[in-house]
């Protein structure tokens, strides 16, 4: 008897606990990262907001890391929240031969943020660096498109 009502005590405890660190305002998974930047620029071009972002959190919380989505898709039960031209690259797409100049191609990769009604983001595909045969990178982040700013190696930032 002893055991059950010790198990019993253990089991509300542990209810109550878990309970209490999950009411407040602040979601669990809602880490920040200092290295977040503020809405006011292209935010979604951040890794680090990007890394901001976590499983549980609401869509108030998302926009507050990355911004307004360019595209939002809705189901019954989710919500995509689409974020288009986040990262750019210069790709090299034909080498340079003797003959002819190498051709380039602007690649812009976007995120998505996947957000269910009840529990909140569930999944996150960041927009991933393009590594095989990159000129360099946009810096959307500091410059628009029609800057033209690249980071390559020989100019990081």
């Amino acid at each position: 008897m002893n055991r059950i009502s010790a198990l019993v005590a253990s089991s509300v405890f542990a209810l109550i606990t878990l309970v209490a660190c999950n009411a407040s305002t602040t979601n669990a998974s809602d880490v920040s990262s200092p290295g977040a930047a503020p809405r006011g620029k292209a935010v979604c071009t951040s890794l680090a907001n990007w890394q901001s972002v976590g499983v549980g959190m609401d869509a108030t919380q998302v926009q507050d890391r990355l911004g307004a989505p360019a595209k939002i898709i809705t189901s019954a039960t989710s919500t995509e929240y689409h974020y288009e031209r986040c990262r750019g690259f210069l790709k090299i797409e034909t080498a340079a031969t003797e003959t002819t100049p190498e051709k380039l191609v602007v690649i812009n990769v976007e995120g998505v943020v996947l957000i269910n009604a009840v529990r909140g983001v569930t999944a996150v595909t960041s927009p991933e660096r393009i590594d095989a045969t990159i000129r360099c990178e946009f810096d959307y982040y500091n410059h628009t498109e029609e800057e033209g700013f690249c980071r390559d190696s020989s100019n990081p930032y």
